[in-house]
């Protein structure tokens, strides 16, 4: 069980290390840093625009982070706010005409980064890869919401 948690821990991290650097590199082109990436993607995905809190459930990344970015993104003329707000999370966030060209072209980087992360995996594998992955995710979360003791409490009492 030990070298199972290990291997497994090992390779989340890994495989999370490698993404922030693809994606930090590449967002460098573009003055933005790897956060940046699911909220461009977000916001490109939904031309009506987004409010934070649902780039924030979109991406589930903290508001903070979401806010950062955002203001980031539009003191770099990517995003736009419209709102009758100017502060604080009240608005809808929009891709301005350049932050359009600039996602287009990271949109066609993922694309690219996904056809070779999914090189020499069968269509099967991968549907099996992401099925197994959400169980992971759920089953974690059922921990997180009700504490890894009470769950093994109740697991010795069956």
């Amino acid at each position: 069980m030990l070298d199972r948690f290990e291997r497994f821990s090992s390779r989340i991290f890994k495989l999370s290390k490698i993404w922030h650097q693809i994606a930090g590199e590449e967002m460098a082109h573009f003055g933005l840093n790897a956060s940046h990436v699911s909220y461009i993607v977000a916001l490109y995905k939904y031309p009506e625009g987004l409010t934070s809190a649902m780039l924030s459930k979109i991406s589930d990344k903290d508001k903070s982070d979401v806010s950062r970015s955002l203001n980031a993104m539009m003191k770099s003329n990517l995003v736009e706010k419209h709102s009758v707000h100017q502060k604080g999370y009240a608005g809808i966030f929009l891709l301005t005409d350049e932050g359009k060209k600039v996602a287009y072209e990271i949109i066609k980087k993922v694309n690219f980064a996904v056809k070779m992360a999914n090189e020499n995996l069968s269509e099967e594998k991968r549907v099996v890869f992401y099925e197994v992955l959400e169980i992971f995710i759920d089953n974690m979360t059922k921990i997180v919401e009700r504490g890894l003791s009470i769950e093994e409490k109740e697991r010795e009492g069956k």
